[in-house]
C-alpha cells in the first residue's frame, strides 16, 4: 500500500483480478479498470483521461500483453508532464490466458523488455525484481511527471496468484 493518495488503473489480467479484490477506493483514492469489458491494454488511454480530470498521481497497471497496445500514448503523458506511473507485470507472458490453457509455450511473449522504450520518449524507466526495489523506486518518485516501472515477475508463482480467487 503506498503512503501517498493516488488514483489506480487495472488492465486486465492476473493482476487486475487481485486489484479489484484489494484495492481500497475512496476519494482520494479512486479506481478504473477493464473490470466490464476486459479489453487488453485499455488502462494506458484510461489513465491518461484519469490524469486530465483528477490532479491525482495515478498508477496504470498493464501486462506483456497490454503494453503492446497503446505504448505511443504514453508520449502525451510525458508532453503534458501527467502524474502517471506505468507499472508493467512482466511475466514473460500471457499470464491470464495461460493460467487457464494450463501451458505457457505458445503463449509467451518474445523480447521482454521496455524500459529502453519509454526512456526514449521522455520518462524516467526502471526494471525491478523485488518489494523492496519497487518502494524505493515509489519513494523516490516526484510525482510532477510520468514514470515507468517494469516489474520482472516470476511467469510460475504470477500463473498461479489468483487460484484461490477464481
Amino acid at each position: 500500500d503506498l503512503e501517498w493518495n493516488h488514483g489506480l488503473v487495472l488492465d486486465t489480467g492476473l493482476f487486475c483480478t487481485v486489484g479489484e479484490h484489494v484495492w481500497r477506493a475512496g476519494p482520494l483514492r479512486p479506481f478504473v479498470g477493464s473490470s466490464n469489458g476486459r479489453y487488453m491494454g485499455m488502462s494506458i488511454p484510461t489513465a491518461l483521461g484519469a490524469g486530465r480530470v483528477r490532479a491525482l498521481p495515478w498508477m496504470c497497471v498493464v501486462g506483456d500483453g497490454g503494453i503492446r497496445m497503446f505504448p505511443s500514448e504514453v508520449r502525451a503523458a510525458v508532453e503534458e508532464r501527467l502524474p502517471i506511473c506505468v507499472l508493467l507485470m512482466a511475466d514473460g507472458g500471457y499470464g491470464s490466458i495461460a493460467a487457464s490453457a494450463g501451458r505457457r509455450s505458445a503463449l509467451s511473449v518474445a523480447g521482454a523488455g521496455w524500459t529502453g522504450v519509454f526512456a526514449a520518449m521522455g520518462m524516467e524507466a526502471r526494471s525491478i525484481a523485488t518489494a523492496s526495489e519497487f518502494s524505493a523506486v515509489m519513494g523516490s518518485w516526484d510525482r510532477r511527471g510520468p514514470l515507468f516501472v517494469e516489474l520482472q515477475c516470476d511467469p510460475e508463482a504470477y500463473a498461479a496468484m489468483t487460484q484461490e480467487l477464481r
